[in-house]
């Protein structure tokens, strides 16, 4: 054998080493991108899944800051409902006929009479003269408040006391007619 021979021998087997070694790294390149390929998928199929989850609970939440200033928005209105009927009442109250609102400050005394001795009342200046023999000191108010005679109990009959006392008591049943 010639050294030809042998060079061509050698460059023959370089040749197939080399086709090995590229078909090798053929067939690792094609696996890699195979596997790259899956993992690529299994990727975007959970960022899909997690932004569909992220995006249900983005909607949830938007839904029930709706809902929750929709029902503030009820609750002011209702609110300002009920302060309009009272602030009518009150007004009702406030502009009542003189005859109606002198019976009304001599049951208040009577009913007052029954807790205690009334020796003094608190009244406006239109309405002294209701009073007989009583003590009259002038205030500036509506309805009356009864003092006993050495001053040390009062009791308070003024129509904003007993107004307020009554809004109170009917809020709940006033609140349930109108908006139930």
């Amino acid at each position: 054998m010639g050294l030809e021979e042998v060079k061509k021998d050698i460059d023959n087997k370089g040749l197939m080493l080399e086709k090995g070694i590229l078909a090798k790294a053929q067939e690792e390149t094609k696996q890699v991108l195979k596997e790259a390929s899956s993992s690529l998928a299994t990727m975007q199929s959970a960022a899909q899944h997690k932004l569909a989850a992220e995006t249900r609970t983005v909607e949830n939440r938007e839904k029930a800051l709706a809902n929750m200033e929709a029902q503030k928005l009820l609750f002011d209105a209702k609110k300002t409902e009920l302060k309009n009927a009272y602030d009518a009442a009150w007004d009702k109250i406030k502009t009542m006929p003189q005859s109606q609102k002198e019976k009304i400050l001599r049951s208040l005394l009577e009913l007052a009479r029954k807790e205690i001795d009334v020796a003094a009342v608190y009244a406006s200046n239109a309405d002294k003269n209701l009073f007989g023999n009583l003590e009259v000191k002038e205030a500036n108010i509506h309805g009356i408040i009864c003092e006993n005679k050495e001053g040390t109990i009062c009791i308070d009959l003024t129509f904003d006391t007993l107004f307020t006392e009554a809004r109170e008591k009917s809020l709940p049943s006033v609140s349930k007619m109108l908006f139930d």
